[in-house]
């Protein structure tokens, strides 16, 4: 299965890597999943680059999560609705701590 993690953008200058992600991908790539990051909070990509990288590239499962506030939800809305400008969300899994009152994300 080729699978895309999506790192969110928090909006700060100084990043660490999301441990949660850095866990999903070994686990998916020691079963033998292709797995690329594509990571947003480093280099702070637009929702068009997204678009324009999904539509170069095909994925099986497209992954991305965050935990926080307004500005954390914000970014997961602009991610989902950069990935339905290309692609069914069927195989779209969200992680958030603020996604079970958020169906309006989708």
């Amino acid at each position: 299965m080729k699978v895309l993690l999506i790192v969110p953008d928090n909006g700060s200058y100084i990043s660490t890597f999301p441990l949660g992600i850095a866990y999903i991908a070994a686990t998916l790539r020691k079963r033998g999943d292709s797995v690329e990051i594509y990571c947003k909070d480093v280099y702070h990509y637009s929702e068009e680059h997204l678009t324009n990288f999904l539509n170069e590239h095909n994925y099986d499962v497209i992954g991305t999560g965050t935990c926080g506030g307004y500005y954390q939800y914000r970014e997961m809305k602009n991610i989902a609705q950069a990935i339905k400008k290309v692609q069914v969300m069927q195989n779209l899994l969200l992680a958030d701590i603020l996604l079970h009152q958020s169906r309006s994300i989708l």
